[in-house]
């Protein structure tokens, strides 16, 4: 299939949807195995919570949480992504044998740039505007799709200057970190755009501004995706200052968008759901032939 998956996995009390769930490593491996059995190419795993508000935790802490697991898992043959920014947990990961860091702060850290240069494992550079703590304070940008696209040009530039070789360099837009929903949206649209700077990412599994767009949760008004599509500055009845809902009805219209992005040739998809993203992605690969 074109279009892998990574499952996610917090082992945080915090997270927007599963936090909490894994309370103890076993919990947690047994539920990196189910992923990986249910069709996930590689397992995401976080220490630290980063919805909107969320407050960051020491590395001392952040460690706490994925060292036991990453250990339970060393010798499973499942691959494991480390979600983290801090590059004393990077190190600790990459000496237990994971071959991806997800960095949301698009690897700005230049002892994680060496790290991941020395490692030659695959990374990957999210845009977000702001830390989780603030991202979603009142977003503001002229040109989302050309701001995040520029993002992703310098921060090429400076991981290759650093020794990372551009084959390992993974881009994703943030959805939902620092965006409003009307920028989720732009973002989706410009998939295109950013793929022709590098393989593409997009993680929006469960975010909030499905229910918000798509009137899902009927917390607001459809939106006008005509007059959108028009102009790009028009204003949404819909807001996202990070509400701390739980995922609830988002499973449909995450399925709809995985099967979205696998049209515009996404080449991985971040995902609570891996069995029915599988399936849908199946799907829509046999209707493709």
């Amino acid at each position: 299939m074109k279009t892998k998956l990574m499952g996610i996995l917090n082992v945080t009390p915090d997270s927007f949807y599963d936090g909490g769930k894994y309370p103890t490593a076993g919990l947690a491996a047994a539920r990196a195995r189910e992923l990986a059995a249910e069709g996930a190419d590689i397992i995401d795993i976080g220490g630290e919570s980063s919805r909107p508000n969320s407050e960051p935790v020491s590395a001392r802490q952040e460690l706490a949480r994925v060292l036991p697991v990453l250990k339970l898992l060393a010798k499973s043959g499942i691959k494991v992504s480390l979600d983290t920014y801090k590059p004393e947990v990077a190190k600790a990961g990459l000496e237990l044998g994971v071959s991806m860091i997800n960095d949301i702060t698009g690897l700005a850290n230049h002892k994680m740039r060496a790290l991941v240069a020395a490692a030659g494992c695959k990374c990957v550079i999210m845009h977000m505007k702001g830390m989780p703590r603030t991202m979603q304070h009142a977003p503001k940008y002229k040109d989302v799709a050309k701001e995040v696209a520029d993002f992703f040009k310098e921060r090429i530039a400076l991981c290759e200057s650093s020794g990372i070789a551009r084959k390992n360099l993974i881009l994703d837009p943030g959805i939902g970190f620092g965006k409003l929903p009307e920028h989720n949206l732009l973002l989706l649209q410009a998939i295109p755009q950013f793929r022709k700077l590098g393989p593409v990412l997009i993680g929006a599994s469960r975010k909030s501004f499905m229910g918000k767009l798509f009137g899902a949760e009927q917390r607001c008004s459809v939106p006008d995706f005509a007059q959108l599509r028009k102009s790009p500055k028009a204003r949404m009845d819909v807001s996202d200052k990070g509400d701390g809902a739980e995922g609830g009805d988002r499973l449909y219209t995450s399925l709809a968008v995985a099967c979205y992005c696998y049209s515009q040739g996404v080449d991985w998809l971040r995902v609570h759901d891996v069995k029915e993203s599988r399936l849908a992605l199946k799907a829509m690969e046999m209707l493709s032939k």
